[in-house]
């Protein structure tokens, strides 16, 4: 899972960090000014399910392939070096977007699979994710 422009909705600032380091150093107290607030559109992914067999994998092997598989979704959908007036402009560009579901319909099979008394609510949220959405203004 991968949220996009997380970093730009909060900035620390350049100057000071040497003296806020120092104070760390010294209390143990982490102290660090924070500015922000910024109404960037952050946007989560989710990448694809992984499948481990524990009998056979060390710890290690799993976090490398998650590690792998995090900065593989971090190159698709973030944009380097990041921007905060990009990610407001992100929050206010148009684009044809499906009522917020984005399911998929592996995903539908999945959940239905998972939870049998959904089956009619998430089979409507399916056949409505793909349609265009009305823009009502």
């Amino acid at each position: 899972m991968f949220t996009e422009n997380c970093r730009e909705s909060f900035r620390t600032p350049v100057w000071g960090r040497n003296f806020f380091r120092w104070i760390y150093e010294k209390t143990k107290m982490p102290l660090c000014p924070v500015y922000g607030g910024f109404p960037v559109k952050m946007i989560t992914h989710l990448g694809k399910p992984m499948v481990f067999d524990y009998d056979n994998v060390t710890p290690e092997e799993v976090r490398r392939q998650i590690k792998r598989e995090v900065r593989t979704l971090i190159r698709q959908h973030q944009r380097l070096p990041g921007s905060i007036l990009r990610g407001i402009a992100q929050r206010f560009r148009s684009e044809k977007q499906s009522n917020g579901t984005n399911i998929l319909p592996e995903q539908v099979e999945l959940l239905n699979r998972s939870n049998g008394e959904t089956k009619g609510v998430l089979e409507e949220i399916s056949m409505n994710a793909y349609e265009p959405a009305i823009n009502t203004n």
